[in-house]
């Protein structure tokens, strides 16, 4: 049957007006601590500095600092000692005095054997013992005869570095012409529009690939990419720790001041970040005047330095890194820039276009955990 009811005004849909929100909400997050964040001391997260070719290089070298461990153990009647390599066996030389454990030995000269040392046993009135491989080598100053002449020439060469630039883009940004001018909720310019979601997202690339990218260069296709922190820091990986606290990243920054450095920013994920918060919640007791709750903690502080917590959302949450603001310098070749295009059609185009890279000095006064869970 027919429907008989009767048409109402509630019924009538034409010319009727939308309650629509002119502002248009991100639902992705787009913020990139590394390339514009500052830290609780007030300074950048990373430093920056120009690049001017698309091969980013520095330069690093060691001291021949009078210490070494032993590379294969000694018996008591020994008079070799084995430090592995020619460069570790350069930290001694013909008549400087030696402790292992509590025998002193005298260097007496450098044997043809790779990495090897001649030594007297016992000397000082000491007695000639067995030690183990892993053992300290300490250098306790030169004992020559008087008025001797210098004995061997030391010198270590420097260790040249580098990194590529990596292009990011070009990235195409192209709305119609019918699109250009026709108007639109939120937006007084669909192509300056599209082309700031574009700019949020290329910001996020390169974020990501200065945590974790892997350096590379293809000569005869001209394609290359830049290695990120997790290129660089190989040395001082804590691989078994899987629960954060606070005494292994005091142990992680112990190791890294042992090796002459001193870290001050400590980067990791946005559960990390809470890990760290909650660190001691249950032992320390403050006084509060007003009705809020919770910790944050900004900064670490041990006796290695203090140390700026920073959280990011690209950084996965098995991984923390520590490192000093000024080993890790972003190196930009070309910056941002949106270039537009020729009109050859019924539509406006550009595209977004940028080139950088990372320089990261010693990279042995830098820490990471990468098995953490949380």
């Amino acid at each position: 049957m027919p429907d008989e009811r009767p048409l109402t005004e509630y019924q009538f849909t034409a010319g009727q007006p939308r309650d629509f929100e002119p502002l248009i909400a991100l639902l992705d997050p787009s913020d990139v601590v590394l390339q514009g964040q500052y830290g609780a001391d007030g300074r950048t997260i990373l430093s920056s500095r120009p690049a001017s070719q698309k091969k980013v290089e520095w330069q690093d070298e060691t001291l021949l600092l009078p210490r070494a461990t032993l590379s294969d153990a000694m018996t008591d009647a020994q008079e070799t000692m084995d430090l592995g390599s020619n460069d570790e066996r350069q930290r001694f030389q013909t008549g400087d005095v030696v402790m292992i454990d509590d025998e002193k030995l005298r260097v007496t000269g450098y044997n043809d054997s790779d990495g090897v040392l001649d030594v007297a046993r016992g000397v000082m009135s000491t007695t000639a013992s067995t030690h183990d491989a892993g053992d300290d080598v300490t250098g306790l100053g030169a004992m020559l005869p008087e008025g001797s002449d210098p004995q061997e020439n030391r010198a270590l060469d420097r260790t040249d570095r580098h990194n590529f630039t990596q292009i990011f883009g070009p990235t195409l940004v192209k709305v119609s012409g019918t699109k250009m001018v026709t108007q639109r909720w939120g937006v007084a310019s669909e192509y300056n529009h599209q082309a700031e979601r574009r700019t949020r997202e290329q910001f996020v690339a390169r974020e990501q690939a200065l945590i974790y990218g892997t350096r590379f260069n293809d000569e005869s296709a001209e394609r290359r990419a830049m290695g990120g922190l997790t290129f660089y820091i190989t040395e001082n990986v804590d691989s078994s720790t899987s629960d954060l606290d606070y005494s292994s990243i005091r142990d992680q920054l112990q190791t890294i001041y042992e090796k002459g450095g001193s870290a001050d920013r400590l980067l990791c994920s946005i559960a990390q970040k809470a890990v760290i918060d909650d660190f001691d919640n249950n032992q320390i007791r403050l006084q509060r005047v007003d009705n809020g709750r919770g910790e944050m903690v900004d900064v670490l502080f041990t006796s290695y330095g203090d140390v700026t917590v920073v959280k990011s959302r690209e950084v996965k949450d098995k991984d923390v890194f520590l490192y000093n603001r000024d080993q890790a310098i972003q190196r930009p070749l070309r910056p941002m820039q949106f270039v537009p295009r020729s009109t050859v059609g019924d539509y406006t185009s550009g595209f977004l276009v940028s080139e950088r890279s990372l320089e990261f000095r010693r990279d042995r006064h830098a820490a990471r955990f990468n098995s953490l869970t949380v």
